[in-house]
């Protein structure tokens, strides 16, 4: 897969996050469906299966309007990301 694609999706990422604590505290069902749907997508482009899930189960919780059942995956979400974005960053670099 091309370093760019990549390299945008972990550029893009933390916008993205910020964009989904902001609407959680807002209380925005339909932005923090939203988000989350985003970034399923991509993640899903770049293989990111773990962060895909996460993303999954919170845009379902907040179609359901269960916005505390959103909230509760934001951390993983955190999580799934550093794990992938260290993956990113170590293929950027050549390493296995």
């Amino acid at each position: 897969m091309g370093v760019s694609v990549l390299r945008r999706f972990r550029e893009a990422m933390p916008s993205q996050m910020a964009a989904l604590r902001s609407s959680l505290s807002a209380r925005d069902a339909a932005a923090v469906q939203l988000v989350p749907h985003s970034i399923k997508g991509a993640a899903g482009n770049i293989g990111g299966e773990r962060l895909q899930r996460v993303a999954l189960q919170m845009e379902r919780a907040a179609q359901a309007g269960d916005l505390l059942a959103a909230a509760e995956h934001l951390s993983e979400l955190e999580v799934e990301f550093c794990h992938l974005q260290a993956a990113i960053v170590a293929d950027e670099k050549g390493q296995p």
